[in-house]
Formats: C-alpha cells, sequence, structure tokens
C-alpha cells in the first residue's frame, strides 16, 4: 500500500521523532503556539518566549509551533509573526532538545517551492527530525500584494506545487 494511502500510519511518520512526540498512542499531548503576545518592539518579548519554550521542553510538553506570517496585519486580530518560521525554529531547535518544531501552517502559496523543502529540511536534519510541517493556501488576503502574487488563485498555486 503507498504511503499516501495509509496517511498517519505510514513508516515515513511512525518512524519520525517530531511526529512521535506530538502523535504518542493513547496519550493526550500538549503544544504551545507562537507568538503569545504582540510583538511592540521589545525583543525581550520573544526572547521571554524562547526561554519559555526551553521551559515546557524540559516538562515534557509535545510541540511548539509558529506561524507563518510574512506581514502584520491589524485586521486579521491575532499577534501574528514577526520571525521566518523556519529560523526561529531554528533558534528554538538550538535551544531545546526532544520538542517537536512545527509551522502552522507554511504558507505555500508565498514561497518557492525548492526554497520552502530546502528551509524544511535543513531544520529537520538540524533538530534531529523534529521538524513538524503544516502547510495552508494562505488565509490573509493584505499578504500576497507585498509579494505580487493574486489571492484568488492561491489554490491552484498551491496544487501545482
Amino acid at each position: 500500500m503507498s504511503a499516501l494511502l495509509q496517511g498517519a500510519s505510514a513508516p515515513a511518520f511512525v518512524g519520525h521523532p517530531g511526529y512521535r512526540r506530538m502523535f504518542a498512542a493513547d496519550a493526550l499531548t500538549l503544544g504551545l503556539f507562537l507568538p503569545l503576545r504582540f510583538y511592540q518592539g521589545d525583543m525581550r518579548v520573544l526572547l521571554g518566549q524562547a526561554r519559555l519554550v526551553e521551559e515546557i521542553d524540559r516538562l515534557g510538553f509535545a510541540a511548539v509551533w509558529v506561524r507563518d506570517v510574512p506581514l502584520f496585519d491589524p485586521r486579521f486580530g491575532d499577534a501574528g509573526q514577526v520571525f521566518d518560521p523556519f529560523t526561529y525554529l531554528g533558534y528554538l531547535a538550538a535551544r531545546t532538545r526532544r520538542i517537536a518544531l512545527a509551522t502552522g501552517s507554511a504558507v505555500l502559496a508565498l514561497r518557492q517551492p525548492v526554497d520552502l523543502a530546502k528551509a524544511a529540511a535543513s531544520v529537520d536534519r538540524l533538530s534531529g527530525g523534529r521538524l513538524v510541517r503544516g502547510l495552508a493556501s494562505g488565509a490573509r488576503p493584505g499578504e500576497f500584494p507585498a509579494d505580487g502574487v493574486e489571492h484568488a488563485p492561491r489554490g491552484a498555486r498551491v496544487a501545482r506545487g
């Protein structure tokens, strides 16, 4: 049976350290989604979040998730993300040992697939296989014009890969 038909039970997933942390059999797992607060120019807030990630890693949390938000949109109503998700996850990987490092979700329609694959593979390898990559087509229309991409046909662009 192909890995596609096996889904989450495929050996590629079952043997992946990040996946095993997040999807433990017969267990409730907890994670944390960053950022927790709006960034208003004070880097101490973001460094404090990194220290928090170190602590939840020590306590046995399953995952830390970061967003792929290229631009802050105050109309969207969330804290967004200041850092590139893969750079930030690399930073967090160096400060932690066990916690899964997850993107929730990388916006495929705004990234070149080869660059995205390289960034993800780099974090995964450097972290000992802890990256769990979430992908999305993009829900924030305001980000697309800045990248010279139309928002409406993003689904077709993602399907093309």
